[in-house]
């Protein structure tokens, strides 16, 4: 947990959410969340705090009081089965996947698909940062236009773009290429002999 980091973007957002800048809302109508997956036993060596129940504790920097969440620590509970989802650990995991229920169409997109994930696939665990990315990245892609595709493509490089693809099939899509060139270029008129 960056304490300082949030702390900046508490106060910045306090600035913002005022009214008039020169007087700032109430102190108290603002509380500072951190959450993680893991217990932070380094964190917790230097840095004072409460423990407020399994998995919750209120670390203090200079006046602010920062709730920090170990998602992994809570108890399993069904109000703690969304942030189980996201505990790094299979069989919390497990359990916010069967005792999650969505409370609004708002939930987030990225929720909606883990969530869905875990009740089509059950738990494959460990399911990565960067497996999530691809199948984004996947999903997004499909959605593209031909343009929009080729736009984005445009931006990859040539390995990037070939990566993946096996040697036969490189060659042979440039075999298809020569040919579809071939056919395009336009014959020159025979000449007569004078």
């Amino acid at each position: 947990m960056d304490a300082e980091r949030l702390t900046g973007h508490y106060v910045n957002y306090r600035k913002q959410a005022s009214p008039l800048r020169e007087e700032l809302l109430p102190e108290s109508e603002f509380r500072l969340f951190g959450i993680c997956a893991r217990h932070p036993q380094q964190l917790l060596q230097v840095i004072a705090h409460d423990k407020v129940q399994n998995g919750v504790y209120d670390c203090r920097r200079g006046t602010d009081v920062i709730r920090l969440i170990v998602a992994r620590d809570l108890p399993k509970k069904e109000e703690n089965a969304l942030l189980h989802l996201f505990s790094a650990a299979q069989e919390q995991v497990k359990y916010g996947a069967e005792h999650y229920r969505l409370q609004s169409s708002d939930t987030s997109t990225i929720v909606k698909q883990l969530f869905g994930e875990y009740h089509q696939e059950g738990l494959n665990m460990p399911y990565t940062m960067e497996d999530f990315r691809r199948e984004v990245a996947l999903e997004f892609l499909e959605q593209l236009s031909p343009q929009g595709r080729r736009n984005y493509l445009q931006q990859l490089t040539l390995e990037e773009r070939l990566e993946g693809l096996t040697e036969d099939e490189i060659k042979a899509y440039l075999a298809k290429l020569h040919q579809r060139q071939s056919k395009a270029k336009p014959k020159r008129p025979k000449r007569r002999p004078r």
